[in-house]
């Protein structure tokens, strides 16, 4: 439903600018709550693809504007490696 999409849009834009603030920029920076919480959004990304994948490249896109602030590069490429194995998982649980 349509207002349930502005509500969802606004938790994926809270999550997303949770991890450009929290996950350090470097690898070598990772502390264990930042493997926790890079874990935890990985799979609520993978959740989201199945309810909309628009709403799903925002959480991993690119921000634009002056207070812009880029996802870290390893979360991404996590994120690259993760993603098919915890859409798996996810579509397992659900069945």
């Amino acid at each position: 439903a349509p207002d349930e999409r502005d509500g969802l849009y606004f938790i994926v834009q809270a999550i997303r600018a949770r991890l450009a603030k929290t996950l350090p920029p470097q690898r070598d920076e990772v502390r264990p709550g930042h493997k926790t919480l890079a874990t935890q959004a990985k799979r609520v990304l993978a959740e989201l693809c199945d309810i909309s994948v628009e709403l799903a490249a925002v959480l991993v896109g690119d921000e634009r504007g002056d207070d812009a602030r880029p996802l870290p590069a390893w979360f991404l490429v996590e994120i690259a490696r993760d993603l098919p194995r915890l859409a798996h998982h996810v579509a397992a649980a659900r069945n």
